[in-house]
Formats: C-alpha cells, sequence, structure tokens
C-alpha cells in the first residue's frame, strides 16, 4: 500500500479523542468483537443508529411508539407469512 493511499483513507474519516471509563471500554470493545467490527466502527454504528432515532421519523413520539409495536409484533410473529400473522392475530381476538 502507498503512503498516499493511506493519507487518502485518512482524510475521510474525523479523528476524535474519546474518554470512556474503563469498564465501559471493556465492554464496547467485547461488543465490538462478537459483531466482528472494530471499536471505531461499533461507536461509529452507535452515532449514527442514536442520531436517526432522534432527528428521523423516529423521533416523533407516536411514530415512535408504533416503529415500537412493529418491532414487537415481528418478534412476535417473526418476517414469514403475513397472510397467516394477519389470521393469527385476528383468531386470537
Amino acid at each position: 500500500m502507498r503512503t498516499s493511499d493511506i493519507q487518502d483513507i485518512l482524510r475521510a474519516m474525523m479523528k476524535v479523542l474519546l474518554s470512556l471509563d474503563s469498564r465501559v471500554l471493556r465492554q464496547v470493545d467485547r461488543r465490538a468483537a462478537a459483531l466482528r467490527l472494530s471499536r471505531s466502527a461499533y461507536l461509529q454504528a452507535l452515532a449514527e443508529h442514536d442520531v436517526a432515532q432522534s432527528e428521523g421519523a423516529g423521533s416523533d413520539p407516536d411514530v415512535k411508539e408504533t416503529l415500537v409495536r412493529i418491532d414487537q409484533l415481528f418478534a412476535q410473529y417473526g418476517s414469514g407469512d403475513a397472510a397467516r400473522a394477519v389470521r393469527t392475530m385476528r383468531d386470537t381476538r
């Protein structure tokens, strides 16, 4: 790899200094490793998720409640046959 390639990569990302409790850092590292991500990639994913939740459609309380309910339905019924899921819900009323 050429030095110019490394410099191009470094320009694409901002570097930050972050202070974390050592216990939290160990937990972050374990979770990142479990997901096969670098620490930076894991923290970036967390930040992106949090920003999307606070700025996107999910920041509206009604939309957020609906999204939570949808997640619960997928957890309960899975993502399989939608017609079967509707029949099951109808039949349990």
